[in-house]
């Protein structure tokens, strides 16, 4: 009696899966690649921890918030309730990506243009751009003084309704939709740029804002990794592994920096409204995060 062979999930290669039987060359198939059981296992394993981390961090800023809003006796939607809502963010589109990758498609490409899967990956697609916009127009509004006009925020909410509404009836409907999305990523560069404009002087900022930058960083490289094209000349698994430790190292950073930004934010703001503390930059105008940091003296 021969043993039973572990089950496989078989999917095309992008760029590989677009070959189809022609009636030049009827044997021209399209190449496949196999993912074991225990891969599949794996990588939802590996999902599972990062959605975890998210929520341990989630729970950490959530606490220190509410701490902040008990001392102070007032709250409102700031920064790090901005961070809040964007990991939260973050975790719901986690959860609804899974039941995509893992249930809807078992990530098979010939089914991503599919209905329900591809209303499953919009969806989660524009829950992640609702809280990344969100979070780009309060830092912008309350650190920046809406230096930019929220700018970044309003692409980012245009490009998540436009990639949510197109229709998509095909494969290469979906690869179109995939394309525009990246485009519509590449608005978030910024985020890291803020940051580390505001750290290149030394400043109560500098530190945190440095954390925050690479955080950020740290996590876009932990999740540009997993692209098919590295996959297909490395050790898939351990490309997974190295994804989850940048991911999961990217936003202990962010999370930590956010932490420290806000409460230095906070302090410097109650001191300077209660008259102790006048931030003052050259020009004698009161400075804030987004400018270059000046003197700081005690008033009398």
């Amino acid at each position: 009696m021969q043993a039973r062979q572990p089950r496989a999930f078989r999917f095309a290669a992008p760029g590989l899966d677009r070959i189809h039987p022609t009636d030049d060359n009827p044997e021209e198939k399209p190449m496949i690649l196999d993912i074991s059981t225990l891969e599949l296992n794996v990588f939802y394993a590996l999902s599972v921890i990062l959605v975890s981390v998210k929520l341990c961090l989630l729970a950490f800023l959530c606490k220190k918030e509410i701490d902040h809003v008990k001392s102070a006796g007032k709250s409102s939607f700031g920064f790090a309730s901005s961070v809040i809502f964007l990991l939260a963010c973050l975790v719901v589109a986690r959860l609804v990506y899974m039941q995509f990758d893992f249930v809807l498609t078992k990530f098979d490409p010939s089914t991503y243009y599919l209905d329900p899967a591809v209303w499953y990956w919009k969806a989660a697609t524009l829950v992640a751009s609702i809280g990344f916009a969100v979070f780009m127009f309060v830092t912008d509004y309350r650190i920046f003084r809406f230096k930019f006009k929220g700018i970044f925020a309003y692409m980012i909410a245009a490009f998540a309704a436009c990639l949510f509404f197109l229709p998509v009836h095909s494969k290469p409907d979906f690869e179109f939709v995939s394309l525009f999305l990246l485009s519509a990523n590449c608005v978030t560069i910024v985020l890291p740029v803020f940051f580390l404009y505001m750290g290149r002087q030394r400043s109560p900022y500098q530190v945190p804002s440095l954390l925050i930058a690479f955080g950020i960083i740290t996590y876009a490289v932990g999740a540009t990794i997993t692209t098919e094209t590295i996959l297909a000349v490395l050790p898939r698994m351990f490309i997974y592994l190295s994804s989850l430790v940048l991911k999961i190292a990217g936003l202990v950073m962010f999370a930590y920096g956010v932490s420290r930004f806000a409460t230095k934010f906070s302090r410097s703001r109650g001191l300077v409204s209660s008259g102790h503390i006048s931030r003052k930059t050259d020009s004698g105008r009161l400075s804030t995060p987004g400018q270059p940091a000046g003197s700081y003296t005690a008033s009398t």
